[in-house]
């Protein structure tokens, strides 16, 4: 099979995987242009694959990176420059998307960023009045809710929600933030725990912000905001942390001069209103947050699941040592290979320390279990793979630790390359075995067993949509290495479950030695 081919395959699983998430989360109710573009990258493939192998790769390349990688980069830098409170450039780089993607609600999302730019509340209530005046339906009162917000009107943004359910989804949970501002905190939880499942990436912690900053829970706010919120203004998180700080019934010195701070000196006015509304908000109570049982029972599994999430970031810190040596091994290896004749030749891998057969059996050469990992057949595998290293590597040495995590690879791409050993050894030309797909299988499979562990310990909603997607990942996954016959459907197969086995193993060491 040629790169062409095996090109178009990779892409063809990544964008499968893109449109599986998105159907399994129930995302494309809110974007049924973006599943149709998925779907189109992957029947182009499909239908080039089949008639035009040779130029497979290039056609399904040229369709992939403007109409589904340039989409998701802009979504990502356009909520980065919200989160830091510049609507200026959020605007614009909304209206690059929106162009990508001419859909009325990329049009809208970008027309209300823009709305929100100017200096002043009044500037942008008068932006997003006029822009109300050219629309109706949904799309005005998304507008409305957003002007109710930036105004504080919290129990007007509860009745206009009850009438538009399907615009709390939208907004990132604001019901949870309405309920909390008006001091409905059991009802707030059970917004919170509603909406969770279909609440995803930053509107999911947004939303868990909300809840513990008015339930007075300010040790797990500022872990939201030291981890998966760091990228918010200092204004914003310095508010969310008074916020706790008062519902937690905390010493008035510490949370009180920064509101008042806020409230004269923040740099958004929404901020500033915000801050000088909780100041004399007589609603909300300045002593412990008062939660019935259920209640309680939602913010400890928000509070715990933070603190897994954190205690397992923790592990290894933010270091990501051995993921980084790893990659600077197959670098070597790939120029190693190029330096003595060609990656894409057979006899230059096999004399590098390819894993054949031959050599491991009749010259005891076991060496070629470890050194076939660092070799791989021309660019285009050691690009892949090195990819999927840096992707899977540091998720992984997070969660688990350096040490862990070189145990988890190491073992992990020995079973992978030992079991391919074993069933290649009775036959009369056996292959030649590049690659470390299989040591990263075993990390995969490492991630795949934590989360199925915490889901059968916790039986999350958030645990069970990770474990589907890990599930759909390994689906989309054989299915890859089924079409393309050069991967090995036994190296990955066996680094998957023996890094899961580990990571298993892993897991129930701490409760066995409790």
């Amino acid at each position: 099979m040629e790169i062409q081919q095996i090109l178009a395959i990779n892409i063809m699983a990544i964008t499968a995987l893109t449109l599986g998430g998105a159907l399994l989360q129930g995302a494309w109710r809110d974007n049924v242009l973006w599943v149709a573009v998925n779907g189109l990258v992957v029947l182009a493939g499909a239908v080039m694959l089949q008639w035009a192998p040779g130029m497979a790769g290039t056609v399904v390349t040229v369709l992939f990176v403007p109409l589904i990688v340039a989409p998701l980069v802009l979504a990502r830098m356009t909520q980065s420059r919200i989160h830091q409170r510049r609507m200026d450039a959020a605007a614009r780089l909304a209206r690059i998307g929106a162009w990508v993607h001419p859909t009325p609600a990329m049009r809208l999302n970008a027309d209300m960023l823009a709305a929100q730019a100017p200096d002043t509340l009044g500037e942008q209530m008068a932006a997003l009045g006029r822009l109300a005046q050219r629309t109706d339906g949904r799309e005005r009162a998304l507008i409305t809710v957003t002007m109710l917000r930036l105004e504080g009107k919290w129990e007007q943004v509860l009745s206009l929600l009850e009438q538009h359910h399907e615009l709390d989804t939208a907004m990132g949970g604001i019901a949870v933030r309405a309920l909390g501002e008006t001091g409905r905190l059991d009802q707030m939880t059970r917004a919170y725990d509603d909406a969770k499942a279909h609440l995803h990436g930053a509107d999911l912690y947004t939303a868990q912000l909300f809840m513990l900053a008015f339930a007075g829970r300010p040790l797990e706010v500022r872990r939201l905001l030291d981890g998966p919120l760091a990228g918010l203004d200092t204004d914003t998180m310095r508010y969310w942390i008074a916020v706790a700080d008062r519902a937690s019934g905390g010493d008035p010195a510490l949370w009180r001069p920064v509101l008042e701070q806020l409230g004269a000196h923040a740099a958004t006015p929404s901020t500033r209103l915000a801050a000088g509304r909780m100041l004399g908000n007589a609603g909300l109570s300045v002593a412990p947050a008062r939660l019935d049982d259920l209640s309680c029972v939602i913010i400890e599994d928000c509070a715990a699941r933070l603190q897994r999430t954190q205690s397992a970031a923790g592990q290894g810190g933010s270091r990501t040592l051995v993921t980084w040596c790893l990659l600077a091994g197959i670098a070597a290896g790939y120029a190693l290979s190029e330096w003595r004749g060609g990656s894409s030749s057979l006899r230059v891998l096999v004399d590098t320390g390819a894993l054949w057969a031959p050599y491991v059996m009749q010259r005891g050469e076991w060496w070629r279990l470890v050194t076939a990992l660092f070799l791989h057949w021309g660019p285009l595998h050691a690009g892949i793979n090195a990819l999927m290293l840096v992707m899977l590597g540091r998720l992984c040495e997070r969660a688990f630790g350096s040490l862990r995590m070189a145990l988890i690879y190491g073992v992990g791409g020995i079973a992978s390359t030992g079991f391919v050993l074993w069933l290649t050894m009775s036959q009369r030309d056996p292959p030649v075995l590049v690659g470390a797909s299989g040591a990263i299988m075993a990390l995969f499979g490492a991630i795949a067993g934590r989360s199925m562990l915490n889901w059968l310990r916790y039986r999350d909603v958030l645990d069970g949509r990770n474990l589907m997607m890990l599930l759909l990942i390994v689906v989309v996954q054989v299915a890859a290495d089924i079409a393309t016959p050069q991967v090995s459907l036994a190296a990955h197969a066996s680094g998957f479950i023996t890094g899961l086995i580990v990571a298993v193993l892993i897991g129930l060491m701490p409760r066995r030695a409790a």
